[in-house]
């Protein structure tokens, strides 16, 4: 089992770097997974989603689930899988706007990666390279943020930085 990181800004091409990267070992699994966190919240978020579903052929198994995606994890992790988590920024929105304790979710996640099975490639959004947000919570936010991403890179095996659809290994 091999966790792969990777981390990038806003449209970057994380998600396409991830995609490629599941795609260029698939004779090696049974079943590509692709766990997306994503709430469809507005038109913007659901033309979004539109465009990564249109990416991903009839090889790709698609399971929406914006919290409890360590249940997932653990439902569908073998030897057999890849998992894809796309992305683990928005699954953290998703615990502070329904007031689930990112901390103690944060713990199962890491838990969970760390035991299975499959490979498994987690996508997140590195959000400390760009100004000070100018209010409270948006600085808050990016903190947690931060905070989460340095725990799933100390558990991976490869870290990957992504900037302008070209990936750099950090680890």
């Amino acid at each position: 089992m091999t966790i792969t990181f990777i981390l990038g800004g806003a449209d970057s091409g994380k998600s396409v770097y991830a995609e490629n990267l599941a795609n260029q070992n698939i004779n090696n699994y049974e079943k590509k997974i692709y766990l997306a966190t994503a709430p469809a919240i507005d038109d913007e978020m659901k033309k979004r989603i539109k465009l990564h579903q249109k990416r991903r052929d009839d090889s790709w198994v698609t399971i929406e689930e914006e919290v409890f995606i360590s249940r997932i994890i653990e439902e569908k992790s073998s030897i057999e899988n890849i998992l894809l988590i796309e992305c683990l920024t928005t699954w953290l929105s998703n615990l502070i706007y329904k007031k689930i304790h990112y901390n103690n979710e944060l713990k199962v996640l890491t838990n969970t990666l760390y035991k299975q099975k499959s490979d498994i490639i987690v996508v997140s959004n590195e959000l400390g390279h760009s100004i000070i947000p100018e209010n409270k919570l948006s600085r808050e936010f990016r903190t947690i943020n931060g905070k989460m991403n340095q725990a799933i890179a100390k558990i991976a095996d490869n870290v990957i930085f992504v900037i302008a659809g070209y990936g750099q290994k950090i680890k």
